[in-house]
């Protein structure tokens, strides 16, 4: 871990590595940019590394001297591997890029995963992938608690392990947000009415987003609402599913209601002119366009999803400051990942009606919509702040760092603590070995002692059995002699008798 700074320095103590693929314009990437701005603020200095390209928030970033590296295709590992250890990183926060996860747990450096969406849709490899960084991973944090309960069913990870931040926004100071109905000049841009009720969708045109169901929902409104005009502002993240929104605006006559923008640098005038933003997606993390649409008093339609019910207070007094709308798919993580792609591209009938019949009552009571917007905007304010996304992530982040340091001190507590053991094992071991060296010079002793017992008590014994010898050769000799003796006082008895 990195050393604390100087006093009086004013460098954060602790570096964090935000990963992410690039910084293009989307949702994940402008999250990663507010964390890069306002970690310093909370004690962390923050480096982002782009793993596979650039993109238009690298600048922005460098040119409020943020540092931001683009590794591109050449060397990456070796690259990333080579800024762990110069920028003497203490922790990894990774945004949908794994590239250096394996790379900092090799060098004891935390990773904290941010998990911005209910990952339904990328394949069986997704469930590989997790499976194989999960246990090199410290903590997740996920961007909403919808997130956090798929990650938890889905991919098995101990929920205890995840933190949820809701994502929050940031006004730019310096892009004024314009005042009032044709303010921005967008409606002379792009020759609509001044009285035309603009419906606006923030996002890439892809399968999650849903468009195609808002296609057919304007569709449906079309005798109803006579001046809705909706505005897609997003890139075509997904090009054939593009072309079929395209296709559907030209076979249902909407080319003159349903305007593709493409990428817009212009969002808050976009939101300033609209009457109510709409999010139809399939899937969502925690939309951050509807965090802006909400944080800028617009009443919004959504879909159950990615916390959308908490995020308009659904359950709470008064009107909804829009409207919720029940998603397609109920529950994301039963169906296989085939099954979730292929939801994805297929516009539900229903889901498109729901979206129609929502859209009908917000603008058929917009005024009051509009003051619940503002009334939930200003309840949310600080809970929608970046600088509440930003602290605690900050607070995650350096906990992780902490995790990893105590273990360490610790370690090296056990290692003293084993090495008096040691110490106090080889003095006892010493002990056994004077105990058992006495034990052998008693038991030597004690040996010797036997050897001359047994040495004198066989010299008794060959003493006794000399004189038992001795004895019983005595014995026979009385005992021929006092039979000579017999036979010759009989011979002698015979020659007197003889006589």
């Amino acid at each position: 871990m990195p050393d604390d700074p100087p006093s009086g320095s004013t460098r954060p103590p602790w570096t964090a590595l935000l990963e992410v693929p690039s910084l293009g314009r989307g949702g994940m990437e402008s999250v990663v940019a507010m964390l890069a701005r306002g970690l310093p603020t909370h004690g962390i200095e923050a480096v982002v590394v782009c793993t596979e390209s650039g993109g238009p928030g690298v600048s922005e970033l460098r040119d409020r001297g943020i540092r931001v590296e683009v590794l591109g295709d050449w060397d990456k590992v070796a690259r990333m591997a080579e800024l762990l250890d110069r920028l003497q990183v203490g922790v990894l926060n990774a945004h949908y890029s794994n590239l250096g996860t394996p790379l900092a747990h090799a060098r004891a450096i935390p990773v904290v995963t941010t998990l911005h969406n209910a990952y339904a849709w990328y394949g069986p490899g997704a469930f590989d992938e997790m499976g194989r960084v999960d246990p090199m991973v410290d903590r997740y944090i996920a961007v909403s608690r919808s997130v956090a309960d798929f990650t938890r069913r889905r991919f098995h990870i101990d929920g205890g392990r995840i933190d949820v931040v809701r994502n929050g926004v940031a006004l730019d100071p310096a892009v004024p947000v314009p005042e009032g109905a044709g303010a921005s000049g967008i409606r002379q841009e792009l020759g609509l009415a001044d009285d035309a009720e603009i419906l606006l969708q923030v996002g890439r045109i892809e399968p999650p987003k849903g468009q195609a169901a808002l296609v057919e929902a304007v569709a449906l409104l079309r005798d109803e609402c006579p001046r809705l005009v909706a505005l897609f502002a997003g890139d075509d993240g997904d090009v054939a599913y593009a072309e079929d929104v395209r296709a559907r605006i030209e076979a249902t006559g909407l080319e003159g209601r349903v305007h593709l923008l493409g990428r817009r640098e212009d969002i808050p005038g976009l939101l300033a002119e609209a009457s109510v933003a709409v999010m139809p997606s399939i899937f969502e993390g925690l939309s951050l366009a509807a965090v802006e649409a909400l944080g800028a008093g617009l009443p919004s339609v959504l879909t159950r999803t990615g916390d959308a019910a908490w995020l308009l207070g659904e359950g709470g007094a008064g009107p909804l400051p829009g409207a919720l709308v029940d998603a397609p798919i109920a529950d994301l993580a039963s169906l296989d990942w085939g099954q979730a792609r292929e939801a994805a591209r297929v516009v539900d009938a229903n889901h498109a009606a729901a979206l129609a019949e929502a859209l009908s009552g917000v603008l058929a009571d917009l005024p009051a919509r509009r003051d619940a917007a503002r009334a939930r905007a200003a309840v949310l304010e600080e809970e929608l702040s970046a600088d509440r996304m930003c602290q605690e992530t900050a607070a995650i982040l350096k906990g992780a760092v902490a995790r990893a340091f105590v273990p360490n001190r610790l370690e090296l507590a056990r290692t003293r603590v084993e090495c008096e053991r040691l110490g106090d094992l080889q003095a006892v071991l010493e002990e056994v070995r004077g105990i058992d060296r006495r034990q052998l010079e008693k038991q030597a002793r004690l040996v010797d002692r036997l050897e001359t017992v047994a040495t004198t008590a066989t010299a008794i014994l060959d003493r006794l059995r000399i004189r038992r010898r001795r004895g019983r050769a005595a014995s026979s000799l009385a005992a021929r002699v006092t039979s000579r003796l017999q036979r010759a006082r009989a011979n002698e008895s015979t020659s007197r008798e003889a006589k």
